[in-house]
């Protein structure tokens, strides 16, 4: 026999699927992610972890308990060998069955083998002295994004910066998509926003690789969805965080879940980063899962916060949310090309535009250049360029005494004026970003103060 060749007992980290031949005829292996797969491997990994483990001097000095995933627990730790601070994650308990601990070494080495920028790293594996498995990964110092979006709650004003950081979690996705891997867990619970500007996404437990077995368990389902918190992970027919779940994965078993199944839990993320709430009304686990399986869920342009966003950002979120996954975009990418496109000021392939609106978007994009022209024609007419720029000075002058109306108004509380100062702007510049954000400030105060009224009228 060749000594190269492998034990087919022997743990596998990477499956060759395929074989190809370049134009020179060279044979390209094709590779995707995979875990342990059959029982007697998962047996004889773990007998060897558990023989090289020493308990006399602890490798790992426990500092705190610093969070809880779909499947484990997470401290902070002291690394004795590399001398640094790692997260450890450990299974809730110790006395888990095979199919637990199969799930969980699943979780650890599919996350090993997608090194990304935008994805936690792992970096070491094994058995601790009692017994339980665990990992180390990366420990980040920062705030998940669900908190992030906590302390921006009543700030629309930041709306927009957070699409920065919507698209650096796309291009983890993306990657992970790449390499036939679905997270299937996607919420701004499990985005971690580092304090050094690192956008990671965790907690790959429901991660699967396409074209294998699941890891669910048909049984847990009448059990998990009764009651509870539909921002919770579940496990079982239904995978997943309810209020974050596609719908394909709302109906459960026999539902084919693939990659646009993230690209919905990433709509459902941009569609609470605009609207500054869920889609859905919040409850039970159950009722939950029945608007996100049916698609009921309120228009973003109908919420409070909705109602003054730019259309094609709008329909982006709309499109992403598509309740049947043909309607959604086809891969990451098209939704990273569409946020992007709107962020430069170009047209996106998820709203279709009047005339006008190319009109005026081109106009507000290519600002610069079209009053270079306008002035190097009246400069070559001679005749108009005075009469231009005079009027272009008492048009600036108008808008400038409506600003300071609108802000006069504001401070003394007469929001509706100040609405109607607004308005009066945007009329004359349908894209005067002083106006728009003034509206979005005057939303928030409008919010806050029928917040206080209701509150005294309730004591």
């Amino acid at each position: 026999m060749d000594a190269r060749q492998s034990n087919p007992r022997e743990p596998r980290a990477v499956e060759v699927l395929a074989a190809t031949e370049s134009a020179e005829g060279e044979t390209l292996a094709i590779a995707r992610l995979t875990g342990v797969s059959r029982q007697e491997e998962l047996e004889s990994q773990l007998s060897a972890w558990r023989r090289a483990v020493t308990s006399d001097q602890p490798r790992f000095a426990v500092e705190e308990r610093i969070g809880q995933g779909s499947q484990g627990v997470v401290f902070a730790v002291r690394d004795r060998d590399c001398r640094r601070e790692v997260a450890l994650k450990t299974l809730h308990h110790t006395g888990c069955d095979l199919d637990e601990i199969s799930r969980f070494i699943h979780e650890a080495q599919i996350t090993a083998q997608l090194e990304h920028p935008g994805i936690v790293p792992v970096h070491d594996f094994g058995v601790l002295p009692n017994g339980t498995v665990f990992y180390t990964m990366k420990r980040v110092a920062g705030q998940s994004l669900a908190d992030h979006l906590l302390t921006r709650a009543g700030q629309p004003e930041h709306r927009f910066d957070l699409l920065q950081l919507v698209l650096r979690v796309c291009e983890a996705v993306a990657f992970a998509h790449s390499r036939g891997v679905i997270h299937r867990d996607l919420k701004p619970r499990n985005i971690m926003v580092g304090t050094y500007g690192e956008v990671l996404v965790m907690d790959w437990g429901l991660a699967k690789v396409l074209g294998e077995p699941g890891h669910a368990r048909p049984g847990w389902r009448q059990t998990m969805v009764s009651d509870g918190d539909d921002h919770r992970t579940l496990d079982g027919a239904a995978v997943g965080t309810p209020a974050y779940m596609s719908p394909e994965q709302a109906r459960g078993a026999g539902e084919p879940v693939d990659a646009r199944s993230d690209i919905y839990s990433l709509g459902v993320m941009l569609y609470e980063i605009l609207g500054g709430v869920s889609p859905y009304q919040r409850g039970h686990v159950r009722r939950t899962l029945e608007q996100v399986g049916s698609g009921q869920w309120k228009r973003l342009d109908e919420r409070t916060l909705g109602r003054d966003l730019p259309r094609p950002l709008v329909a982006i979120a709309h499109k992403a949310m598509a309740l049947l996954p043909g309607e959604r975009y086809a891969a990451v990418d098209g939704l990273m090309a569409d946020l992007r496109q709107f962020l430069s000021g170009h047209a996106v392939s998820a709203y279709p535009e009047t005339p006008l609106e190319v009109l005026l978007r081109l106009l507000a994009h290519h600002r610069k250049q079209v009053e270079a022209i306008v002035v190097t024609t009246l400069l070559a007419l001679g005749a108009g360029i005075g009469l231009w720029l005079y009027v272009g000075r008492q048009e600036e002058a108008m808008l400038q005494a409506m600003r300071a109306a609108a802000q006069r108004q504001e401070e003394a509380g007469d929001f509706d004026s100040a609405r109607g100062s607004l308005d009066r702007i945007l009329a004359y510049r349908p894209v005067d970003l002083t106006a728009l954000k003034g509206l979005e400030r005057l939303d928030a105060s409008i919010q806050r103060r029928e917040a206080a009224q209701l509150d005294a009228q309730q004591h």
